[in-house]
């Protein structure tokens, strides 16, 4: 039995009250209410988010999922107005309690993150389960990655496995990269470099940037597929220009170890300068190392300071940044102390970028409603 049946069947068992926060409409809505609604969305994708909630509103009020569950993104992130997690959990959770699938994927975010709901991983997994069950592969996916990694439940590969094969089959391009992943390294299923590979290339080939990059990588250094530098420098540059972070510290690699290219460690240094810009971890790591072992430039232990200091802003959340946090507190043995605290204040004053994960549950949605024309 598919895991969307028991998904199904499990979330039937809870009580209205239990499962969500409100019930569902009586209201019968016209086709004018859903003319309404379309001339709202299409004012959102505009960016005129002010004219879209005014039109939004009175939809909401009169129970229109659709329109509750817009309503509640807009203040959830904060789109043209002030974010407001109360009117955001108020009209989600409306919502979702129509069976509205998008509805149930943001709302279980919200008790993951305890955004103005009680922070409740298993409520949160109600919620995904409830939109799976409904053949939302972002819902499938976002259940998968919970039980391989795992999050808010017991780490399950069996299950894992078969929500990616639900969303896969569906033809989810994050789905399919997330599962090629785990074919390439045989962690929970066992290995296929080949499937794999082919997992990966169809989720780039859709369009989804994380699996350019990843493809690019696997192209460049293998040793699951033969190397084609040609093909790795065209998807790189494909997830470069999509600005994806990871993908300049990739070419950062390249032209820093001369591995497809002719080796250029000034342009090493500057893709992953950019890289480093746009909140890569790995590429402040590599310049705080380049610096201290002066590995291609000058050899500079305060510039290495100040590198590894703003790595180690993800101590807790990275590996680079742990390591990062304990590089800090050896050179200060080494360091002057006025120096340490001129390295001190360059590193707080760099300004990165924002990263979300390559699996943050809104950018996954957004993605099936791109892919589906969702409305």
């Amino acid at each position: 039995m598919k895991l969307k049946s028991l998904a199904l069947a499990f979330c039937c068992c809870l009580s209205a009250a239990q499962a969500f926060a409100a019930t569902k409409s009586d209201v019968d809505f016209s086709a004018q209410d859903y003319a309404r609604y379309e001339s709202a969305l299409a004012l959102y994708k505009a960016g005129d988010y002010g004219a879209s909630l005014d039109q939004l509103k009175p939809l909401a009020e009169k129970g229109l999922p659709e329109a509750q569950f817009r309503l509640g993104l807009i203040y959830y992130t904060g789109s043209g107005v002030a974010r407001d997690f109360i009117q955001a959990a108020d009209w989600i959770s409306r919502a979702a309690g129509q069976d509205y699938p998008s509805a149930q994927v943001v709302y279980g975010l919200m008790h993951e993150r305890g955004d103005h709901v009680p922070q409740d991983w298993l409520r949160a997994v109600e919620l995904y389960k409830a939109a799976a069950a409904q053949d939302r592969p972002d819902a499938q996916t976002i259940l998968a990655r919970r039980y391989e990694l795992p999050r808010g439940v017991e780490q399950d590969y069996p299950q894992a496995v078969e929500y990616y094969k639900d969303a896969v089959a569906s033809g989810y391009a994050p789905a399919k990269y997330y599962f090629g992943l785990m074919r390439l390294e045989g962690v929970g299923i066992e290995k296929s470099a080949e499937r794999g590979a082919a997992l990966v290339r169809e989720a780039a080939d859709a369009g989804f940037v994380p699996a350019m990059f990843s493809l690019g990588q696997l192209y460049a250094f293998g040793p699951e597929v033969k190397q084609d530098c040609r093909m790795a420098m065209d998807y790189m540059l494909k997830a470069s220009s999509a600005g994806y972070a990871a993908a300049f510290h990739g070419l950062g690699r390249l032209y820093a170890e001369g591995v497809c290219v002719g080796k250029d460690m000034d342009k090493g240094m500057a893709f992953m300068e950019e890289a480093a810009r746009k909140g890569s971890s790995g590429a402040q790591y590599w310049l705080a190392r380049a610096y201290e072992r002066g590995k291609g430039v000058p050899k500079s232990i305060f510039k290495a300071y100040v590198w590894y200091a703003i790595t180690a802003r993800r101590s807790g959340i990275t590996a680079e940044g742990d390591k990062a946090r304990e590089a800090v507190m050896q050179l200060e043995d080494r360091l002057k102390p006025e120096t340490v605290r001129r390295a001190r204040r360059e590193a707080e004053a760099f300004k990165e970028s924002s990263l979300a994960d390559d699996d943050d549950v809104i950018s996954l949605l957004k993605i099936y409603e791109s892919s589906a024309g969702h409305r």
